[in-house]
């Protein structure tokens, strides 16, 4: 059987826009509707979800409505983003000093961790580690993922050419909330993971199964 693995950006959250990193938002009433429209025509087999709120009550409603195992991984929460982690952009950007500092992050954010943030390498090391011990329980069968755009950005780098200590891949693949993308694996010994799509939203995958 085909391995079928979707991964599933959370949906828009409550507040102003920031960078929410660690910090535990909550879903707004329109990204828990994005998601369940996200869903409509899926069937998974299991699910697994990253710790933050605005992920899990959503993977846990799911899978209690469909009666399905939830996993709950640390390793899929969200790059933190330190200092600057839950705060609105509109205050980042009045603090003296501090917005060319998120400039240069978005640039280049392997050469610029904000203080107290996660560092790029270790982040892409533990979406790597999360990804190769997830990886037997999720074949041969279709599971859902739900996580965070720069956990989806990580793992499509784990796994097909691209430099993800390049500011341009995050800015240049659009992950928007509730977007999926999905990961096959052919059913024999030589099969490689196939990323056949990456944040397709939800309007464009009507009959997607």
């Amino acid at each position: 059987m085909t391995t079928r693995i979707d991964l599933l950006r959370h949906g828009k959250v409550a507040g102003p826009a920031a960078l929410n990193g660690h910090t535990d938002v909550a879903l707004s009433e329109e990204g828990e509707q994005q998601l369940w429209r996200a869903v409509r025509n899926l069937s998974p087999e299991q699910v697994v979800t990253s710790p933050r709120q605005r992920c899990r009550r959503f993977a846990q409603a799911y899978a209690e409505r469909h009666q399905l195992p939830c996993q709950i991984d640390d390793d899929l929460q969200e790059v933190s983003f330190g200092d600057w982690d839950g705060v609105p952009f509109d205050e980042l950007y009045r603090r003296e000093g501090v917005w060319p500092q998120v400039e240069a992050y978005w640039n280049s954010p392997v050469n610029h961790t904000p203080a107290n943030g996660e560092p790029l390498d270790q982040a892409f090391e533990r979406v790597g580690r999360c990804w190769q011990r997830l990886l037997p329980q999720l074949m041969g069968k279709h599971s859902l993922i739900v996580c965070h755009g720069a956990v989806i950005r990580l793992l499509i780098a784990q796994l097909i050419p691209g430099d993800w200590r390049d500011g341009r891949w995050y800015s240049s693949l659009d992950i928007s909330y509730a977007s999926l993308t999905r990961i096959e694996i052919a059913d024999h010994d030589a099969a490689v993971p196939v990323v056949r799509f990456i944040g397709l939203p939800a309007s464009e995958r009507p009959e997607l199964n």
